[in-house]
C-alpha cells in the first residue's frame, strides 16, 4: 500500500498541468519515496477523468489532491503546487514508518 498518493486533474496541452505533474515528481524522486508515493494523473478530456474530477469537486486545472494511506484527502491545491508544501508532506511522510504513515494522517503546513 502506498503511504499517499497524488491526484492530479489536468488536460493535454495544459502546461501547468505538465508543471505539476513534473515537480511532483520531481520531489517525489528527491525524497526517494518513488515506491511510497504515487502520483495518479486523471485526464480530464477523457470520461474517466471526467468522472474522478466530479467525484473529487475538480473546477479548475490544475487541481492536485493528497491522499494518504486510506484515501482520505490531507491537501487541495488548485493550480501549481509550491515546492515548501509538496517538501513538507514527502518530508512527513520520510520520517514515518510506512505503516504508521498509512494509518495517521499528516497535519498540514502552516
Amino acid at each position: 500500500m502506498n503511504a499517499m498518493k497524488f491526484l492530479v486533474f489536468g488536460k493535454a496541452g495544459c502546461a501547468r498541468c505538465q508543471t505539476t505533474k513534473s515537480k511532483l515528481t520531481h520531489f517525489v524522486a528527491k525524497a526517494g519515496l518513488e515506491g511510497q508515493v504515487a502520483i495518479e494523473y486523471h485526464d480530464l478530456d477523457m470520461v474517466k477523468g471526467m468522472a474522478e474530477a466530479a467525484f473529487h469537486d475538480v473546477m479548475s486545472i490544475p487541481t492536485t489532491i493528497l491522499l494518504d494511506g486510506n484515501e482520505r484527502p490531507m491537501a487541495r491545491w488548485e493550480g501549481i503546487p509550491h515546492a515548501a508544501e509538496i517538501q513538507a508532506f514527502l518530508g512527513d511522510a520520510q520520517q514515518r514508518p510506512q505503516s504508521a504513515a498509512a494509518d495517521q494522517p499528516a497535519e498540514r503546513p502552516a
